[in-house]
């Protein structure tokens, strides 16, 4: 079992090794050559330790050592690079030494390599670290040449504002198939790795600058010291804000900077002698004494001041530098205002610290400020910071506010183009952090995509510190990374308990949260204290941190917790079980053959997700359930069975996109892996799927109706509720694209028996809005069809808004056709609300319907506004079958209205957008080109009435019967056939008449009343 003290870490590499070193054999004894080697080795190493490299081994002539283990620095590739040119300085001093006394001269090649790497105990006997970054170091020192120093792809990036290097032409390193990208080192000229814009306009931080200015003015007013302490994490924005300060004051206040280093020798007072050496530059005794001329201690003060910068033999102890720093200090402040800058000054020694509280509490008669700048750890490292003192002030700078990041953004972006979407995943990336948002910005421009691997500057702050961080801090905010952004401390708790010794999850929460790492938020699984990263890529450096071994326990348990504690919400959440058990999953696959248990999580993963997508189907999420059902058909691989049952759903989600060409692709697989497997129910899925996914192209309804047939008694037999509703709906659709809309309802409320069991599937929409529309348009008598739709919307209306929207509609045509159209309008607005409340769902153009029931009131002109505002280009049409009947309700009302001539152009419109095998299309277009036709043309326009007729037949619509004997009708009266004009007309009031249809049976017999009145002028 891997050891618990592993971690995932990015560090900086350095290989250096002697070349030539074969021919030092030839020329001295072996005993000299040990010396020789050992002198290099001792220098080397000193060089490597002093700028925070462990020295890991030596492998013969060459130096390995690690920056980053065991502690990581934001500036461990800056260090590396320092000190591979400083051992290069060294050896040219030590090559003297050399010389003289051994007569050889050594020469060195060295590369530097920055990568992830797995990081060992060596207490423990395990390597300190491996991973790929230690063998192109490696292949770098190899292919460097003598004295030279090459640094990889990563280590540059890392390094580039505080070096100078040239690129080479890409290595091919030995066991690398790609070619090395390498830069050559030339020199570091600087110590901030991060190249930061504080060119741009203050964002923000009008408050503090605010409190600075009034410290200081406080100072000045009251001739005192002011104390004055920036908090905040790394690139927050303390440098930004101390420099627009600065420039606020530099005309009036004489202004002197210095910056605490984070490691070397000798740097207690190093910010003081920064500013000494601004102040004397190569005389700093004599230009201290200059301005100390007044001061009778001035010998004295300029002595112990310039032994700060070695230009003094005076022996200066902690008391005497603070006294003589304070005098100088009180001296330049009595000319005009001074402020002092001090930056990083959680990185000063404890020395210096009591330094600068004793010149803030003693210093008298003198404006002085001084202005420090610090991160969050100086709190930890020094709590009572500025205590006691009532002049010292301290200031946490918060996070940007997200209206504050866009104009940031806005700032920075000012030369590069950045799309919305962009800028608002960068403000929510970087959470407020103005060096973030740069960094990030650099990306973007780079062509780089947006995630914490390649974010390098930004990796290597934050993961330097959540490295300073405790072990149990580092236990509980790892562990709190694998369950997401958010998370509840309940968790926490049962997945530390598993291991000896879990960290106290409360106390170490309530730490991390006042270090801001993280923030107190609402729990999503209402189970104990909850907590949000504060950034998300704080998230991502934690979970890279973590081994995989570990990451996939954290992952298995995390879902064991939520399956076994949120059995409340256990369907909902079943997509965040699957992913956490197919991270689980992929991660153990990634570190070698799986054993039983880790092809166990991938059935569970596989279940979890295929609930999770099946829910998605529900409420039909098309993208979401293809998905989830993909990454569950892609673990069930060595899972036939379940595999055969996912694969057809995955297919019908595809064919939802649509994607027909990958459903048939993946029902050809089920169908496969069934007739292998034996399985007769996966074989008529797979079969009915097929079918189905050739109607929705083709619309054939023969194979469908077929397939259902068959399908459906496996499916009883299995008892096969999911599958029983769809193969009962399909078979309703075959019948509905004959028009045999009797049968058609018959099916569907077959199909309803099993919708309960189902626990409310998208189909259960389909199930009761084509009931009713087949209620509507069948043989049903309108009254007894009215109640029935009554009926499902009382059954659906606390479930499914769409599901009632379309059987609302129906039902308002069935109100429509016996006469009440008042009640007919209300429902179709109470439709279109309906759809507006339900997502995902194609709703149909109510004011397509709208027209219709005008025109069966007889009110043309309103018919002709609803009609045409349903053809308006900012509401397109998605099937024909809706553009093909709105043209012919269209070219109806023209002809009611007398405007021939359009109305035959909507007419043609009809024809030429009706389906083939719809015979409710055919009869549509007909009627309508008959109707213009006999205005034109009798003869066609009989032909063509009678084949609407004859189509009208061959369906149980007693509507589409009505309508297309009344168009004949119509023609034949126009034409001067009286008694075929009759005949019609009296067929048409029978249909109209079994149906219940009032307002089209008026028609009729006013047509018939027309005929007599002929009949009886002519007699």
């Amino acid at each position: 079992m891997a050891n618990r003290t592993e971690s995932r870490r990015t560090v900086t590499v350095v290989f250096t090794d002697v070349t030539g070193s074969t021919g030092l054999g030839e020329s001295l004894d072996p005993e000299a050559v040990r010396r020789v080697m050992e002198r290099y080795f001792e220098t080397a190493s000193a060089v490597l330790v002093r700028h925070g490299g462990t020295v890991e081994k030596f492998i013969g002539d060459a130096v390995m050592a690690v920056f980053g283990v065991p502690r990581l620095h934001e500036d461990d590739a800056l260090r590396a690079a320092r000190a591979a040119v400083e051992m290069r300085t060294e050896l040219a001093a030590l090559n003297d030494e050399l010389e003289r006394d051994w007569g050889v001269r050594l020469r060195t090649r060295t590369g530097v390599n920055t990568g992830e790497v797995v990081a060992g105990d060596p207490a423990g006997g395990q390597a300190l670290v491996t991973g790929d970054a230690v063998n192109i170091a490696a292949r770098l020192e190899q292919l460097a040449g003598p004295d030279e120093i090459l640094i990889g792809e990563a280590t540059h990036a890392l390094t580039a504002n505080a070096t100078r290097a040239e690129p080479v032409e890409p290595l091919q390193a030995r066991g690398k198939r790609a070619p090395v990208t390498a830069w050559r080192l030339l020199e570091v000229h600087g110590d901030d790795p991060y190249l930061r814009r504080l060119d741009t306009p203050l964002v923000g931080r009008r408050e503090e600058l605010a409190q600075l200015r009034d410290a200081y003015t406080r100072a000045v007013r009251q001739r005192s010291c002011a104390l004055f302490t920036l908090i905040g994490p790394a690139g927050i924005g303390k440098s930004r804000l101390t420099l627009e300060f600065v420039r606020s004051v530099q005309d009036e206040a004489r202004v002197l900077t210095g910056r605490c280093l984070p490691y070397g020798e000798g740097i207690t007072y190093w910010p003081l002698a920064e500013i000494v050496r601004g102040l004397g530059g190569e005389d700093v005794q004599g230009a201290i004494a200059g301005l100390l001329a007044d001061d009778p201690e001035r010998e004295r003060v300029a002595a112990l001041v310039a032994s700060l910068v070695g230009q003094s033999e005076v022996t200066a102890g902690t008391d005497d530098v603070g006294w003589a720093m304070r005098r100088l200090l009180e001296a330049l402040a009595s000319e005009r205002p001074l402020v002092i800058s001090l930056e990083d000054v959680n990185w000063a020694e404890p020395t210096l610290l009591d330094l600068i509280e004793q010149i803030a509490e003693w210093s008298r008669e003198a404006p002085i400020m001084i202005l420090c700048s610090a991160r969050d750890e100086l709190i930890e490292l020094r709590p009572t910071w500025a205590g006691g003192l009532r002049n010292a002030t301290t200031a946490l700078l918060e996070p940007l506010s997200a209206s504050e990041s866009v104009a940031l953004i806005d700032h920075l972006s000012s030369d590069q183009q950045i799309d919305q979407p962009t800028a608002r995943r960068v403000a929510s990336m970087a959470a407020g952090n103005p060096l973030f948002v740069e960094q990030l910005l650099a990306t973007v421009g780079a062509g780089q995509r947006l995630d914490v691997t390649t974010l390098s500057t930004i990796h290597a702050v934050i993961s330097a510190r959540l490295d300073a961080l405790s072990v149990a801090e580092r236990t509980v905010i790892e562990c709190a990374s694998v369950m997401g952004k958010e998370f509840s401390s309940q968790p926490l708790d049962a997945m530390l308990a598993v291991d000896a010794g879990g960290a106290a999850v409360a106390e170490t929460l309530a730490r991390l949260a006042r270090k801001d790492l993280i923030r107190p938020t609402r729990s999503p699984f209402d189970a104990g204290d909850a907590y949000r990263f504060g950034h998300l890529l704080v998230r991502d450096a934690a979970y890279a941190r973590l081994p995989k071994h570990r990451r996939a326990q954290l992952h298995e348990r995390f879902a064991g917790w939520i399956g076994a504690s949120a059995t409340a919400h256990e369907a909902e959440l079943s997509e965040v079980i699957g992913y956490h058990l197919e991270q689980a999953h992929q991660l153990r696959t990634e570190l070698g053959p799986l054993d039983e248990a880790g092809r166990g999580l991938a059935l569970g993963a596989g279940r979890a997700l295929v609930a999770a997508g099946l829910r998605a189907q529900r409420r039909m999420d098309a993208p979401a359930a293809v998905n989830l059902l993909g990454r569950a058909a892609a673990l069930l691989t060595d899972q036939p069975q379940a595999r055969c049952e996912v694969l057809p759903e995955l297919a019908l989600a595809n064919a939802g996109l649509p994607d027909l060409p990958r459903a048939r692709e993946l029902l050809d697989e089920a169908l496969d892996a069934a007739l292998a497997a034996g399985d007769s129910c996966g074989e008529q899925r797979a079969l009915l799927a097929h079918a189905h996914a050739l109607w929705t192209s083709t619309g054939s309804g023969e194979p469908l109706a077929h397939a259902a047939d068959r399908a459906i008694p496996v499916f009883e037999q299995a008892g096969d509720d999911r599958w029983l509703v769809r193969a009962w709906l399909w078979r309703a659709f075959a019948h509905q694209g004959e028009s045999q809309y009797g049968p058609a309802a018959v099916a569907l409320e077959q199909a309803r028996r099993h919708l309960p069991a189902t626990g409310g599937m998208a189909e259960e929409r389909s199930v009761f809005g084509n009931l009713a529309l087949s209620l509507w348009l069948g043989p049903v008598p309108s009254g007894e069809a009215i109640d029935r739709c009554r009926r499902l919307i009382a059954t659906e209306r606390e479930r499914h808004s769409a599901a009632e929207a379309f059987v609302t509609v129906p039902l308002a045509m069935l109100l429509a056709g016996v006469g009440r159209l008042d009640e007919a309008y209300v429902l179709l607005e109470t439709a279109s609300e309906l759809f507006d409340r339900a997502p995902n769902v194609t709703r149909p153009e109510i004011s397509l319907y709208t027209g219709l029931i005008h025109l069966m009131g007889g009110d043309p002109e309103r018919a002709e506004r609803s009609l045409r505002a349903a053809l308006e280009p900012a509401r397109p049409f998605s099937e024909q079958v809706s553009m093909c009947e709105t043209a012919a309700g269209l070219a109806h009302c023209l002809v009611d209205l007398g405007t021939i001539d359009e109305a035959a152009r909507w007419a043609e419109t009809s024809r030429t957008t009706a389906a083939p095998d719809d015979l409710g299309n055919q009869i549509a277009w007909r009627t309508a080109v008959a109707r213009v036709d006999a205005r034109r043309d009798g003869r066609r326009a009989a032909a063509i009435a009678h084949e609407g007729v004859e189509l009208a037949e061959r369906t149980d619509a007693p509507s589409m019967q009505g309508d297309a004997l009344m168009a004949e009708a119509e023609v034949r009266r126009l034409s001067g056939d009286a008694d075929a004009a009759r005949s019609a007309a009296e067929q048409a009031l029978e249909r109209y008449r079994s149906k219940g249809i009032t307002a089209s049976a008026g028609r009729a017999q006013t047509l018939l009343q027309a005929l007599a009145a002929g009949d009886a002028a002519r007699r």
